[in-house]
């Protein structure tokens, strides 16, 4: 099972948002523990191990660290916002 970690922006944006959507962000997220590259996650080119999933009009950008067993959330945000200047 791996270990979910936020990063900084994607713990204040995570913050900011509605409680119901909260909510399932973070089940989605959780999910991530079990089973890092479900089926409706796409990687993101350009980045070595970055990946995101979707929920509604929202996007989880995270990394996959197999070799510690972490997957770090990188962004969270609008689909029209969360790939600007993602590196």
């Amino acid at each position: 099972m791996y270990r979910i970690a936020f990063n900084r922006n994607a713990a204040k944006t995570f913050e900011k948002l509605e409680r119901s959507l909260q909510k399932r962000i973070l089940g989605k997220i959780e999910a991530l523990a079990m089973e890092p590259k479900p089926l409706d996650s796409r990687k993101i080119m350009g980045m070595d191990n970055a990946y995101r999933i979707k929920v509604g009009n929202y996007r989880i950008v995270y990394d996959i660290f197999d070799e510690t067993l972490l997957i770090e959330v990188l962004r969270i945000g609008h689909r029209r916002e969360v790939y600007r200047n993602l590196k």
